[in-house]
């Protein structure tokens, strides 16, 4: 019998004896897998409870305490350059859930609890004060939320906004741009930028090769075919994913990258023969929850480009093309809007020998 098979029907004497109270302490004596299932189940009987109120308040936090707990158990998200060995299942282990577990559980309880008496009970709401929080940490890192770009002579990382910082570099400067841009619809306005601002940048026969996902690609394909002429899509297979398309019932275990170049452009002779198949090895988000792995980045800029050759990153992320480009003796340029990840960024590649 679960937790909360045994609570609801005591439910209205454990209110007034402090619910909430009573599952913090009895969380500690519970296995990860446990906390994770039974703060699902707590989330769930709050739902149906939402007007209450103080039975409402005590359901909700032990959801949340359950939760916190877990992530405290699981412990902090890894430190730049380390690995994790997660992988993605159907209950969230090793997706964005944990993710969010990891970095909530980085926090003191005294931070829960504040954040709880402010009326913050819900676990969204909860992830939310903790990523605040986390940009509070940076910025007494840093010194400063808008970060200085970091120049190099073996990369330069430009904090800002893609469209502004592309401009300012000069055309036909660049012989590889490799990137991830988001999926979600309301980003694929970037794609049409991203294209635009490759037909400008790309040296003569240069190539543009980033990562796409699965459900606008239809979209992605006519936005980029708007500035570029169209190559080829690798595959990239994920090891262990159990991801589910939205719209259609499969599973995914791939995921294409796009590539393009500029109108009238060759293939550089440089480049032999190779496998369009690329394996991404395991799931590496302990930086980031949509953190690619360096291995099909190292494979394909070793084929796309030439020792000292420039490889962008328009949507540089926690900047793992641009260990991918320095690990190679490539140079590395990488644009970043995001400060936390800007700040990983810039930590990472300092580490690169």
């Amino acid at each position: 019998m679960t937790l909360p098979a045994i609570v609801v029907p005591q439910l209205g004497d454990l209110v007034e004896k402090g619910l909430s109270e009573m599952v913090l302490a009895r969380s500690e004596l519970l296995e990860p897998d446990e906390l994770r299932d039974f703060a699902a189940e707590f989330e769930a009987e709050a739902v149906k409870r939402k007007r209450l109120g103080q039975e409402f308040k005590e359901v909700a936090k032990s959801g949340v305490w359950l939760r916190w707990r877990w992530g405290e158990k699981l412990g902090p998200p890894p430190g730049p350059g380390a690995r994790t060995d997660l992988s993605t299942s159907a209950d969230g282990r090793g997706s964005p859930v944990e993710s969010e577990a990891r970095l909530v559980g980085t926090r003191p309880e005294s931070d829960i609890r504040k954040w709880m008496d402010a009326g913050k009970l819900l676990w969204r709401a909860i992830v939310i004060q903790a990523r605040k929080a986390r940009r509070d940490d940076l910025e007494g890192i840093t010194g400063n939320p808008n970060p200085a770009d970091v120049i190099t002579d073996r990369y330069q990382l430009l904090f800002g906004d893609l469209n502004k910082r592309l401009a300012q570099l000069e055309p036909e400067s660049v012989d590889l741009i490799f990137t991830d841009p988001p999926y979600p619809r309301e980003y694929l306005p970037l794609w049409d930028d991203l294209a635009r601002h490759a037909r400008r940048l790309l040296k003569p026969n240069g190539v543009l090769i980033a990562y796409s996902g699965l459900s606008h690609l239809p979209d992605v394909l006519e936005l980029l075919g708007e500035h570029l002429e169209y190559r080829h899509v690798y595959a990239v297979t994920l090891e262990g994913s159990a991801a589910r398309h939205r719209t259609w019932p499969v599973r995914r275990v791939w995921k294409p990258l796009l590539a393009y170049q500029p109108p009238n452009s060759k293939r550089p002779d440089q480049v032999p023969n190779h496998p369009d198949l690329l394996s991404a090895g395991q799931r590496d988000k302990g930086l980031y929850e949509w953190q690619q792995t360096v291995g099909p980045g190292e494979d394909l800029i070793g084929l796309w480009t030439e020792a000292d050759g420039v490889v962008l990153d328009p949507f540089m992320g926690v900047g793992s093309f641009g260990v991918a480009a320095l690990q190679l003796g490539r140079q590395f340029i990488g644009v970043e809007l995001d400060p936390e990840r800007f700040a990983r960024s810039a930590q990472r590649l300092s580490d690169v020998q």
